[in-house]
C-alpha cells in the first residue's frame, strides 16, 4: 500500500490524515478484523517537499511508521521528491532515480521508536 501526500506543515495533508482516521473507525467495526487484515502488509509513503533538507519530512515518516507499527505492518520508508509547483518533482533527477528501485526491496516490520530491534 502506498500513501501519497504532499508535505503540509511537516506531516501528511489533512485529507491523508482524515483517511488514516477512518482506519481507526474500521478497527471498531465488528467482524471486519481490520488490524488482522492489515498485519504483515507493506506500507510506503511518497511525498514532495519544498525544502532542501529531507529531515523536515521526519514527522510525516513518523506518522506513517507509527501507523504501520500499530497495525503490525511492514514499513518501507518514504520516497521524497523536491518541488513546490505542479510538475516540479520531474526536475528532481535524484528522486526519479530513487523511485526506480524504491518499491523493489522487502520492507522490515515497522516498530515504534521506543521499541528495541
Amino acid at each position: 500500500m502506498v500513501i501519497a501526500s504532499p508535505l503540509y506543515w511537516y506531516s501528511v495533508s489533512s485529507h491523508t490524515k482524515r483517511y488514516l482516521d477512518h482506519w481507526s473507525d474500521w478497527l471498531r467495526v465488528p467482524g471486519l478484523d481490520f488490524k488482522k487484515t492489515m498485519a504483515g502488509r507493506n506500507l510506503w509513503g511518497v511525498t514532495v517537499l519544498a525544502a532542501d533538507e529531507p529531515s523536515v519530512a521526519d514527522p510525516l515518516a513518523g506518522t506513517l511508521n507509527n501507523t504501520a507499527a500499530y497495525l503490525g505492518m511492514r514499513f518501507g520508508g518514504v520516497l521524497l521528491g523536491n518541488g513546490s509547483a505542479p510538475g516540479d518533482v520531474r526536475k528532481d533527477t535524484e528522486a526519479l532515480t530513487r523511485a526506480k528501485t524504491f518499491f523493489a526491496r522487502e520492507p522490515e516490520l515497522a516498530r515504534f521508536p521506543h521499541q528495541a530491534v
